[in-house]
C-alpha cells in the first residue's frame, strides 16, 4: 500500500493546498481508474513536515484535515495539469503505509478505517512524512492529523 501528499496549486477560486491520499485497497492488475485512495485536503500550512531547520521532534504535531472523494490510483504517480481546469499537482512526498489498525471492509470510505469514532492509525515510509500517523473524525468532514512522537 501507498501514499502520497500532493501540492495543489493554480484551481481557479481555491487557496494552494496539500492533499493527503492514502492508500486502502490494492488496484486491480491494470486498473489505475479504482478509486482506492482516501483524500484529505489542508490549507498549505496543515501537513506536520518539520521544515530543514527542525527534527519530527520539534515540528508542529497536529492538523486538521478535510475530508474529500476518494480518488483514483493514477494520482499515486501524476503530477502536472488536471483535466477540467482544476489546477496542477506536483508530488511532495510518497512511500509505504502500514494501516495499524486494519482498515475495515464495506464502502471504500469505511475500508479506510478513518469513519470509525476511534479513527485510524497508520505507519508512513516517506521522505518527508516518516513515522506514525492517526486519523481521528472530529464531526463535519474534519479529521485532526497527529504525528506520534515515539521512537520506531
Amino acid at each position: 500500500m501507498l501514499f502520497v501528499l500532493l501540492h495543489h496549486t493554480g484551481w481557479k477560486g481555491r487557496r494552494d493546498h496539500y492533499d493527503l491520499m492514502l492508500q486502502f485497497e490494492d488496484v486491480p492488475a491494470g486498473d489505475e481508474d479504482s478509486r482506492v485512495l482516501a483524500a484529505f485536503a489542508t490549507d498549505r500550512d496543515g501537513i506536520p513536515i518539520p521544515p530543514p531547520s527542525e527534527t519530527p521532534e520539534t515540528a508542529r504535531k497536529k492538523v486538521v484535515l478535510m475530508r474529500i472523494e476518494n480518488h483514483r490510483a493514477v494520482y499515486l504517480r501524476f503530477e502536472g495539469e488536471i483535466p477540467g481546469g482544476r489546477g496542477q499537482v506536483r508530488i511532495v512526498d510518497r512511500g509505504g503505509i502500514s494501516w495499524l489498525s486494519h482498515p475495515i471492509a464495506g464502502d471504500s470510505m469505511c475500508a479506510a478505517g478513518v469513519e470509525r469514532r476511534s479513527g485510524a492509525s497508520f505507519r508512513l515510509d516517506g521522505i518527508l512524512l516518516r513515522g506514525k500517523f492517526s486519523l481521528v473524525p472530529i464531526g463535519n468532514g474534519l479529521y485532526e492529523f497527529e504525528r506520534s512522537l515515539e521512537k520506531g
